[in-house]
């Protein structure tokens, strides 16, 4: 078993004096990484979360051994879209040109109207389309099955 390190680092110097921070996230007991860089065409699915044992597949995985995940715009004049897809459930992320999504679970809460929702479900899958062109798109998920 491998252990996961995520660092995110935030440094920018504002009218002369030096301002972030850094976190750094350890995750242990990761079995298997799945890492894949795309360029489709139209949209796509790029991974899928299930319940069974097919996710032994490449891009799926077992809800509940998702523990970090991320989707990256590494194309640098296309802007991308994620549809992140619940079981009942759907929201979208616009990436700009090297702009990241992350989660370090397999929840999710989307929904419509005035009252806001209490309770998380498990992803779907994750989707990309995009609409201003093509782009590349880097997928890495690291999972502890």
């Amino acid at each position: 078993m491998a252990i996961l390190q995520v660092k995110l680092e935030e440094t920018v110097n504002l009218n002369g004096k030096s301002r972030g921070s850094s976190t750094t996230t350890v995750v242990d007991n990761i079995t298997r990484v799945y890492h894949e860089i795309i360029n489709p065409v139209a949209e796509r699915r790029v991974f899928t979360f299930g319940v069974a044992a097919t996710g032994d597949a490449a891009g799926n995985f077992i809800s509940s051994d998702v523990e970090y995940l991320r989707v990256t715009n590494i194309g640098d004049t296309n802007n991308c879209t994620i549809r992140v897809v619940g079981t009942s459930e759907s929201y979208v992320a616009d990436l700009q040109p090297t702009a990241s999504y992350i989660l370090f679970n397999d929840q999710m809460d989307a929904f419509t109207g005035a009252t806001a929702a209490t309770d998380t479900i498990a992803l779907a899958d994750i989707e990309y389309v995009t609409a201003s062109g093509n782009t590349e798109v880097e997928v890495f998920v690291a999972a502890s099955e």
